[in-house]
């Protein structure tokens, strides 16, 4: 008994509670990994729910096993916890008969439902939709005609990507009508189920804020909620004259974008080629220090050659002279020899002819 009053108080502290400050619309969101509540992708859907003055609560699917298993009662909890709507994004497997449960006690409690998944799964097989896995990027779609899409003309994704279709299954899928659709596969879908509602939207085009998706996500929560989204937000649908002139924006709008692309694209060529262009003009000035240098070089060899020649010719004067002298020495030596030998010659012979 003690571990079950342990419990019972952990539940309670769990439970959101209302009070006279509180929000009236309570939103029980149902998360699980990967795709958790805090994830950017969910900031459009969080923004519109707090602008809507409603307070979030955040639980794992394992929550429901817990209550389960204390006999508190999935609706009666639904109930006594004031929650006004029930948000799914993701479960793991193990959890999808818990999902399941859910479903069944939220529409016995009459409480809608937005089915935000975080990727195609067939968690919503029980609401009666099944999933597709398709991927589509850039596009955008128009509406049909419906509550919801009061004021809505276009809806799609430019920075993210659709990545599944919804598809009826089960035998709820007939209560389902298509809002916008991509081939045969419907990317909105809304469904009554008697007093209950609910609504399914695609990831991620929950993700993005252009086009009309924040209107049409606004108005889906409105129409969840039995509500009217106030006549000074939104506008009559469809437009008499502005539906043709948005079209004709919202194409002029995606040419100026591929044409920003190519710009882009042109810019980035031609910074590559400027900075090619710019390693080639450092080269060249490099080679213009290079040949700097050697004239620079050439120009000390030129001096040098220059003081090497005065040299040569200095020292080849030099030479000239010695060798002037050194001729003029042996010219002397001959003259002198040829005079001695003459007189030794005259005195030999003078010599013999005494002896005779």
């Amino acid at each position: 008994m003690k571990k079950l009053a342990i419990i019972a108080i952990l539940l309670l502290t769990l439970l959101p509670r209302q009070t006279t400050t509180s929000p009236i619309n309570i939103v029980l969101w149902i998360q699980d990994a990967p795709f958790y509540y805090g994830l950017h992708y969910y900031q459009l859907v969080r923004s519109i729910l707090t602008s809507c003055k409603m307070k979030i609560t955040v639980f794992y699917p394992s929550i429901i096993r817990t209550i389960e298993r204390e006999n508190i009662g999935l609706e009666k909890w639904l109930k006594t916890s004031g929650y006004s709507l029930i948000i799914i994004s993701y479960s793991i497997r193990d959890h999808k008969d818990a999902i399941k449960d859910l479903i069944k006690a939220a529409f016995e409690a009459e409480i809608p439902i937005l089915y935000v998944p975080g990727d195609a799964t067939d968690l919503g097989i029980p609401l009666g939709l099944g999933m597709a896995e398709k991927m589509f990027s850039k596009i955008n779609t128009s509406v049909v005609y419906h509550k919801v899409t009061n004021g809505t003309y276009i809806v799609g994704v430019y920075n993210y990507s659709i990545i599944g279709t919804f598809y009826p299954a089960g035998d709820r899928g007939e209560y389902w009508t298509p809002i916008a659709m991509i081939g045969d596969g419907a990317i909105v879908a809304v469904a009554e189920f008697g007093e209950v509602r609910a609504a399914a939207i695609a990831p991620y085009l929950y993700s993005e804020d252009i086009y009309d998706n924040k209107r049409l996500i606004k108005n889906i929560v409105y129409w969840l909620l039995h509500k009217s989204v106030p006549r000074t937000e939104l506008g009559e649908w469809p437009p008499v004259n502005e539906t043709e002139y948005r079209m004709k924006i919202l194409a002029e709008l995606e040419r100026l974008r591929e044409e920003r692309d190519k710009l882009n694209t042109t810019l980035i060529e031609l910074q590559t080629r400027i900075g090619d262009l710019n390693a080639t003009l450092l080269r060249l000035h490099q080679l213009e220090e290079e040949v700097q240098q050697l004239k620079d070089k050439l120009s000390n060899k030129s001096i040098e050659m220059q003081v090497i020649r005065e040299e040569f010719e200095k020292m080849s004067g030099e030479v000239r002279y010695i060798y002037k002298l050194f001729g003029a020495a042996i010219a002397v030596s001959f003259i002198i020899g040829f005079v001695s030998s003459h007189v030794l010659t005259k005195k030999y012979l003078k010599r013999k002819s005494e002896q005779k």
